[in-house]
């Protein structure tokens, strides 16, 4: 005897318990997967980070052998009006002079394209050697600098070098070392950096307040950073260029955990931030 179509439909069709079966298994191996999916995507952002501070690397050290031996212009604070970053255009600052070395843009042609509607400044998620992949828009310290709807920091620099200082976006994950400077205006040259594999050149700084807790440093809007500003958005801390061309990652409590007394922040046989201070 023939079934109907109904009872062969019927047949065909999976229960309400079996359909919540499926759909709860199913649901156990998304909640099994995610976090090793997250760990994936985490594991390439740090990999395109490293490799963005690489590149920095490299055009410090074509930069430097073009220039008889000395670093680029590491520039002012930029957080205020009193201590503008330098001229904008000038092609001696580390954001202008290292990129073109490396087949990108100064940082200064980006903001003209910018202005021109050509193209947006670079900002979080953003492929650019400016940008970490991990890192979100910028949030201002109320009080300390200025960020605008986007994320971007207002800093300060000068149009000319007699002009008046203005305000213009920026969006930098990796800035200069700030300690690689001294209370006179000469600029260290690469031979100076010793030894190589601990003096730091560059490193990723926060981009939000909230980042560390507690900060060192309520301002984190500068063109320039040290310990105080460190990141911590890989694994509790960040990466840092080294002047021998390596890159190393170190937690936030590693690079805060020296003495500096009073004013000695190297930690010898790991990591030196101005190689000019004796270290205790």
């Amino acid at each position: 005897m023939s079934l109907t179509s109904r009872e062969r439909s019927d047949q065909r069709a999976f229960t309400l318990v079996e359909l919540l079966v499926v759909i709860g298994i199913i649901a156990v191996l998304i909640s099994m997967l995610l976090p090793t999916l997250n760990k994936a995507r985490e594991a390439a952002r740090e990999t395109q980070c490293m490799s963005n501070l690489r590149q920095w690397g490299m055009g410090f050290m074509i930069y430097s052998d073009s220039n008889k031996g000395q670093l680029p212009r590491d520039g002012d604070d930029g957080d205020k009006s009193s201590k503008p970053v330098g001229v904008w255009s000038d092609q001696a600052l580390w954001f202008n002079a290292v990129p073109p070395r490396v087949s990108g843009k100064a940082y200064y042609d980006l903001w003209l394209l910018d202005r021109n509607k050509t193209q947006s400044m670079p900002n979080t998620g953003d492929n650019s050697i400016f940008v970490c992949p991990s890192a979100p828009r910028g949030i201002a310290t109320p009080g300390q600098e200025q960020a605008d709807g986007l994320g971007y920091f207002m800093m300060w620099g000068l149009p000319t070098a007699t002009a008046s200082a203005d305000q213009r976006r920026t969006y930098f994950c990796y800035v200069f070392n700030s300690k690689l400077i001294t209370a006179t205006t000469e600029r260290f040259k690469y031979s100076q950096l010793r030894p190589s594999s601990e003096v730091v050149l560059m490193l990723e700084k926060m981009m939000t307040p909230g980042e560390t807790k507690p900060a060192f440093s309520k301002s984190i809007g500068r063109a320039k950073a040290s310990w105080e500003r460190a990141s911590t958005r890989h694994r509790k801390g960040g990466f840092f260029l080294f002047a021998d061309g390596h890159v190393g990652h170190l937690t936030y409590a590693e690079v805060n955990n020296a003495p500096r007394a009073p004013q000695d922040y190297n930690q010898p046989g790991k990591i030196i931030w101005n190689p000019r201070v004796a270290a205790n």
